[in-house]
């Protein structure tokens, strides 16, 4: 079986900090992207409705995503779902770690979740700091503070433990030619929207060895999250995911402090549909009712006043206007 994986990265763009996530899979996810209060913290995420896999942002701005050493925990994850009728502990693992204000209070969960150690390369970060752990269940934790200023790139090889991951053959050149080309892509950037479009319009001359992937096992979505914005945004790769919209759970009259943004691509340009921002910019937009809303949202002064308060900027409503 051939295998590839997943791509994350974080590092300050323009002077923001961001991390992202290329999620790589071997069946077809179906996704929602979730806001809801835990244990009084905000939180906003990606859920695998499938496996139960969860990765996103907190209130504090501190926000976690995670890449397989073990890639054949990724190729098999769907199926030990499956058998056991139930989604993996991994997800409720990473919900629990979001509630934490600090750093060392997401990591304590992180390295232990009743009993459990959340296995992979690991970013965790605020606006301010950035921690990499990296194990997996052969291999003892190897926890590191990053240079905040700088950019880091993980994959599926090893690199505190050099005997982890991929190890030989194409897996192996395939983990590090991805990684990088993510770091020269990326170290271009200097805005945290160009991020995703960057490693989306790269091709390589083997396809399989490209960072946004059409093979085997491909890529589904592309995650942006921006710590300093609060803000969650995802970029749908078209045909390789079942998008289940945005389920707001947050109580009635709560003031979300949160903001969830969803792109589709056009070919290599991606198109923002919708946008769930802490105004009064509604969560889920689509085809007629999402016109009528636009045309009202403009109408009343909406997008002026969403421009206003930062949480718009005016390319990102020529966008949303170019939509409809």
């Amino acid at each position: 079986m051939k295998r590839t994986a997943c791509v994350i990265a974080t590092g300050m763009f323009g002077n923001r900090r961001c991390l992202l996530k290329n999620r790589d899979r071997n069946y077809k996810p179906e996704i929602r992207l979730i806001k809801e209060l835990r244990d009084d913290v905000e939180i906003a995420y990606l859920h695998d409705e499938v496996t139960g896999w969860c990765e996103g942002i907190n209130e504090f701005g501190l926000g976690i995503v995670n890449s397989a050493l073990s890639v054949a925990r990724d190729e098999a994850e769907k199926e030990l779902a499956k058998k056991n009728k139930k989604p993996t502990k991994d997800g409720e693992q990473m919900l629990s770690a979001l509630t934490h204000k600090s750093i060392n209070g997401a990591v304590k969960v992180l390295m232990d979740y009743n009993g459990v150690k959340l296995a992979g390369h690991t970013f965790v970060a605020t606006p301010t700091r950035v921690c990499s752990l990296e194990l997996t269940s052969k291999h003892e934790c190897v926890k590191l503070d990053l240079n905040p200023q700088k950019l880091y790139v993980r994959t599926n090889h090893g690199l505190e433990h050099e005997d982890a991951g991929y190890q030989k053959g194409d897996n192996l050149l395939s983990s590090l030619i991805r990684r990088e080309n993510a770091l020269k892509l990326l170290d271009k950037v200097q805005d945290p929207e160009e991020i995703a479009p960057q490693l989306k319009k790269h091709y390589f001359r083997i396809p399989k060895f490209d960072i946004v992937r059409d093979a085997e096992m491909f890529t589904s979505t592309q995650m942006i999250l921006d710590l300093g914005k609060l803000t969650l945004s995802v970029y749908l790769i078209p045909g390789k995911q079942k998008f289940l919209g945005v389920d707001d759970r947050l109580p009635k009259g709560y003031k979300s402090k949160l903001n969830i943004k969803i792109y589709r691509y056009k070919g290599d340009r991606p198109i923002l549909k919708s946008a769930c921002m802490n105004t009064d910019f509604p969560a889920t937009l689509t085809d007629n009712a999402y016109r009528k809303m636009v045309r009202d949202f403009a109408a009343s002064g909406g997008y002026h006043k969403a421009i206003a308060t930062g949480n718009l900027s005016p390319l990102e409503v020529r966008r949303i206007l170019s939509g409809i």
